[in-house]
C-alpha cells in the first residue's frame, strides 16, 4: 500500500463530528491543562482513553459467563474482547511511552493535577 496515497485519501474524509460526551472531555481537558498541546496533557488522555476498553473487556467476560450455552455467540463476544484487550494495551503502551518521555525531559508532574485528577476522571468516564 503506497503510505502517501493513504494518507491523503484519510484527508480527503469528511471529518467525524465529535458527541455530546467528547465535546465535554475536550472542554474539561482545555479548562484544566490549557489549549495547548503538551505531553503532560497527552499522558493525561492516555490514562483516560483506556477506560472504555477496560469497561468493555468487564462487561464481555460477563456476557460470556451468561451466554456459554450458546457457544457460537460465546465465541463472538470473545473476538471482540481480544480486540478491545488489544486496543486497551495500544493506549498503555502510548503512556507508557509518554511518562517515558516526561521523565527523560526532567518534566514533574504534579500530584494532583497529574495523577489524582486523571483518575478522578477516568472513574467518572
Amino acid at each position: 500500500m503506497d503510505l502517501l496515497a493513504e494518507q491523503q485519501r484519510t484527508l480527503e474524509e469528511p471529518r467525524l463530528r465529535a458527541g455530546f460526551l467528547a465535546k465535554v472531555l475536550f472542554s474539561s481537558m482545555d479548562l484544566l491543562y490549557g489549549r495547548k498541546a503538551t505531553l503532560s496533557k497527552f499522558r493525561v488522555l492516555e490514562v483516560i482513553a483506556r477506560v472504555p476498553y477496560m469497561a468493555w473487556e468487564h462487561v464481555g467476560y460477563i456476557a460470556i459467563t451468561h451466554t456459554h450455552s450458546v457457544p457460537s455467540f460465546a465465541h463472538d463476544i470473545h473476538g471482540e474482547l481480544i480486540a478491545h484487550r488489544a486496543q486497551q494495551d495500544n493506549e498503555l503502551f502510548h503512556l507508557l511511552i509518554l511518562e517515558e518521555l516526561l521523565q527523560r525531559r526532567g518534566e514533574r508532574q504534579a500530584l494532583v493535577r497529574h495523577r489524582i485528577i486523571p483518575q478522578i476522571i477516568a472513574w467518572i468516564y
